[in-house]
């Protein structure tokens, strides 16, 4: 039986784990509960049992399974510690952070915040993904992020699905209403010809501000094209669907180099927000509506 999730160092998160999530066989997590309680199961790798002070939420291990590999990994490490009063093995905070880190960019999370500042905890800790344990880790990331994720080599009408009926204005046109800085951030460090694809190289020359910028613009951009336009500037709050687009520029809008700047500057982003004002993406937008062209589709 081992461990895993915020439990074993809740104390250092600073708060109180009210779940339990074990990696156990199903007849060791059957054992574990007790043999008269029953468990639910999921899926075929997951069992929960709803107790009278906690849950125990339980990732199952099967042969052939990323779960064993987990299991075994845990338990040939000299870091791995014993809990005599949960009776279970408990894995070092570097493993511990490798599996937060594995999906920190989860789709549509409830625990995407608190995952991100578990992370920050965790680091300020002195956690780290060891190198030895590297290969798993992109195995079960990989796992975790099974959808696709934006392509951005291709043409913004084969990127923007025409059949989002969302869509009121031309994405560009909105990038255009609400830069902070004349022109949009992205085109900063756009690949030249590309319609979509933005360019590593010149976005890690530009300054920072211009990074935060760009991560600012294009949460500003979803925030309108997807909360704020359909509700008709109504029952939303500009501040909710900022956090609700940054959120989704941190996880599944974007990905790769971006996604992981974006993330790793989520503070950075809505800092600039807030002192910019929680109305001002709004205000920029009907200010300079004349640079709105109509969203036409598919050419």
């Amino acid at each position: 039986m081992i461990i895993l999730g915020s439990y074993p160092i809740q104390k250092l998160l600073g708060r109180e784990a009210k779940d339990l999530d074990l990696l156990a066989t199903l007849s060791e997590f059957q054992e574990y509960i007790h043999p008269i309680n029953k468990p639910t199961i999921t899926d075929k790798n997951h069992a929960h049992f709803k107790g009278h002070y906690r849950i125990y939420d339980c990732e199952l291990i099967w042969p052939d399974s990323d779960s064993l590999e987990l299991a075994e990994l845990i338990l040939s490490d000299d870091k791995t510690t014993w809990d005599n009063y949960l009776k279970a093995w408990v894995p070092s905070l570097n493993v511990l952070y490798m599996l937060k880190m594995s999906h920190r960019y989860k789709k549509n999370s409830p625990h995407f915040l608190k995952t991100m500042r578990d992370i920050q905890k965790m680091r300020a800790a002195g956690a780290f993904i060891q190198s030895d344990h590297f290969d798993f880790f992109k195995k079960r990331r990989d796992a975790t992020y099974w959808y696709e994720h934006p392509n951005l080599n291709r043409t913004k009408e084969e990127f923007f699905n025409p059949d989002d009926s969302f869509y009121v204005y031309d994405h560009d046109s909105i990038h255009e209403a609400v830069a902070i800085d004349g022109a949009p951030a992205y085109t900063k460090y756009a690949v030249e010809g590309a319609e979509v694809l933005s360019s590593k190289q010149k976005f890690f020359e530009a300054s920072h501000e211009v990074r935060i910028a760009g991560v600012y613009e294009e949460t500003c951009v979803l925030a309108l094209e997807r909360s704020q336009i359909p509700n008709d500037f109504k029952r939303v709050t500009p501040e909710w669907s900022f956090k609700k687009a940054l959120e989704k520029v941190c996880t599944s809008i974007t990905s790769g180099w971006f996604r992981e700047f974006a993330w790793e500057h989520y503070d950075e982003v809505l800092e600039l927000y807030y002192k910019r004002g929680e109305m001002d993406y709004i205000a920029l937008f009907h200010e300079n509506k004349d640079r709105l062209r109509p969203y036409e589709g598919e050419k």
